[in-house]
């Protein structure tokens, strides 16, 4: 995952976790934010945790609708019929 935040690959980690089922697997979200929690600040890793955990809304919401793609800058909303980005 912290190579998907790294990288700014947004898209290749809603595919990631829509197909392997974890973007709704509360567990991940619990370690990831323990992680954050311990790690001190300025910490390069506890950054791309935070950032991970700051987009869970909208990776949540993109895996539990089985949609492989989703953007930061819109929030994870994309009409399904058209695949225009928007308010559903």
């Amino acid at each position: 995952m912290c190579d998907f935040r790294e990288k700014g690959d947004t898209d290749g980690m809603a595919q990631f976790l829509g197909r392997s089922g974890h973007g709704n697997n509360h567990s991940l979200w619990l370690v990831a934010q323990a992680i954050s929690e311990i790690l001190p600040d300025g910490d390069k890793e506890k950054q791309l945790m935070q950032g991970l955990l700051n987009q869970k809304e909208g990776l949540e919401e993109a895996a539990r609708q089985g949609r492989l793609f989703w953007r930061a800058e819109d929030g994870g909303r994309r009409t399904e019929d058209t695949g225009k980005r928007g308010e559903r």
